[in-house]
């Protein structure tokens, strides 16, 4: 499937609301082509990713990993989280270096948009990421360490947690890899250089 976005969530949304450490970068309209696919195939190997987009959330916003777009290494020399660091705002997302608007843990607002259980974004892999309960408001159970299981009629999912790594810790269906990402990776044109802040 080949959606197609600009980027930015809708009214509703509390856009940079709620930031307390800005990188002085702000959100612009990009086009957005994401290659997704439909029939998603699993597999025992896993695929981790080091940068770039890792999904889409049905509103469109593309996901990345909860790392910040600063140091990778905090001062205790775990890994630095935009979360951690105050980068994102009420929804989970931020601006970064291109001034793309981007989520770095599951946008769990959008639970309310679509419903309990319903799947809040898709992976790159073609697999869905549900929010923090199954459809009848349980809690999942038997997550792997992507934060996914299988069960029922609804097949190979994951879930957002509220806890790292807030959404798939990496790929279960088969993915191409180049440099650290997902290949292809959703392209946007940044207005301006990617400056430091």
């Amino acid at each position: 499937a080949l959606p197609i976005s600009n980027g930015l969530p809708d009214k509703n949304h509390e856009l940079m609301i709620g930031i307390i450490a800005s990188n002085q970068q702000f959100p612009s309209v990009h086009d957005y082509l994401f290659e997704i696919n439909i029939k998603p195939e699993y597999t025992e190997d896993v695929t981790m990713t080091e940068a770039g987009a890792i999904g889409v959330a049905v509103n469109g916003v593309p996901l990345f990993d909860p790392s910040t777009q600063g140091p990778k290494k905090g001062s205790t020399g775990k890994p630095s989280h935009a979360l951690d660091v105050g980068e994102l705002d009420n929804c989970g997302g931020h601006a970064g270096r291109g001034d793309d608007y981007h989520y770095h843990i599951a946008p769990l607002h959008l639970q309310k948009v679509v419903g309990q259980g319903k799947p809040i974004a898709y992976a790159l892999d073609g697999y869905p990421l549900r929010g923090l309960t199954e459809v009848d408001g349980t809690a999942p159970k038997n997550l792997d360490a992507l934060k996914g299981h299988s069960h029922g009629t609804l097949g190979y999912h994951y879930h957002a947690t509220k806890t790292y790594p807030y959404i798939n810790g990496g790929f279960r269906g088969q993915v191409t890899q180049r440099d650290g990402q997902v290949d292809p990776q959703p392209r946007a044109q940044p207005v301006r250089p990617a400056l430091p802040p």
